[in-house]
């Protein structure tokens, strides 16, 4: 199990009075090797982390890796 805490992390702090989608903007990356994940967390109000995957590339290049590289971003929407 992967254990948020000892990875590098970023804390924002914003106010949201109604109900709100977040979206992260990421720099697309290329896949990692030797079967290892690239992942994104988000956790609102100390919630459950919401895991996000952000390799696209699967086998071969899959839509969404074309998608991010042709906009130089790959996307994460986060329910709020």
């Amino acid at each position: 199990m992967m254990r948020i805490s000892e990875n590098p992390f970023i804390e924002y702090q914003f106010i949201a009075e109604v109900d709100v989608v977040n979206i992260l903007y990421l720099l697309p990356t290329h896949a990692l090797g030797g079967g290892n994940t690239q992942l994104v967390c988000v956790s609102i109000d100390g919630s459950e982390p919401i895991v996000f995957n952000v390799n696209t590339i699967g086998i071969g290049r899959s839509n969404a890796w074309k998608e991010n590289v042709l906009r130089n971003q790959a996307c994460c929407e986060v329910p709020f």
